[in-house]
This record gives structure tokens, C-alpha cells and sequence, in this order.
């Protein structure tokens, strides 16, 4: 387990180093993008195992945290509540993207970017069909 708690720290590590390998990009003008990408990456990479780091160490030392945890991931009202709220958000970023799609049409942007949006909304239908299908077979 210790081993565990040494990878994230390296982890952590390494997405901070590729956070300040960004900010130093930054600053000698190198390309932009890259520079944003590596502090994208790096900060990510950082917040998530620093979370990972703290969720184990508050593990370790109360361990009836974990069991309380799982019996609420796992509790039927939570996840039927899980379930409709992601439901409800994909409806409604279905119509965002919608909308986004045709601002970007109308403001002449490259049509590499308005085909990739609507690559986007036609493989939402046909994973709402997929998806829709299977779990009618399985109930």
C-alpha cells in the first residue's frame, strides 16, 4: 500500500513539473499552444493526485470512511438520482451544442470545426440508440 501512496506523490510530481515546463514555455515565447497544453496537463495531472494522495492518507487513518462512502455510491436513490441528473445535463448540452454549432455556421467558421460539431451531435444520436437498445434488452 505504501507503494500506492508513492505513485501519486510521483504523480503529483511529474504533473507539476509538466505545469512549470509549461509556465516556463510561456515565458521564453515559445509556442503558445504548447505552453497552455503542458499547464493544462500538468495541473490536472497534479489536482488529481494530490486528491488521490488525501483520499487515501483520510482512509489510513479513519476506515470507516471508506465503507460509508460505498454504501452511498451504491445506494439505489443515489444513483437512480445520479442517473436522471446525467440524463437531464446530456439533454441539455445536446440543444448548447446545437446552438453553438449554428453561431459557429453563421460566423464563417472554418468548416473543419462546424463538421466536427456536427460529427459530435450524430454520434450523440447514435450512442442514445445503442445505449437505449441495450438497456431495453437487459430490463
Amino acid at each position: 500500500m505504501k507503494n500506492k501512496l508513492l505513485n501519486y506523490c510521483l504523480l503529483a510530481l511529474v504533473g507539476m513539473a509538466i505545469f512549470l515546463m509549461g509556465v516556463i514555455l510561456l515565458k521564453n515565447n515559445a509556442e503558445r499552444y504548447i505552453s497552455g497544453l503542458c499547464m493544462g496537463i500538468g495541473a490536472g495531472l497534479f489536482i488529481i493526485f494530490v486528491r488521490k494522495v488525501e483520499a487515501y492518507v483520510v482512509e489510513k487513518k479513519y476506515p470507516d470512511i471508506r465503507r460509508h462512502i460505498e454504501i452511498e455510491i451504491n445506494d439505489e436513490r443515489n444513483t437512480v438520482i445520479r442517473d436522471k441528473a446525467g440524463a437531464k445535463t446530456n439533454q441539455i448540452m445536446s440543444y448548447l451544442l446545437l446552438i453553438l454549432t449554428i453561431t459557429f455556421d453563421f460566423m464563417n467558421v472554418s468548416l473543419y470545426i462546424v463538421f466536427s460539431m456536427v460529427a459530435l451531435i450524430v454520434i450523440q444520436v447514435v450512442l442514445f440508440i445503442i445505449f437505449s437498445n441495450q438497456y431495453n434488452k437487459k430490463l
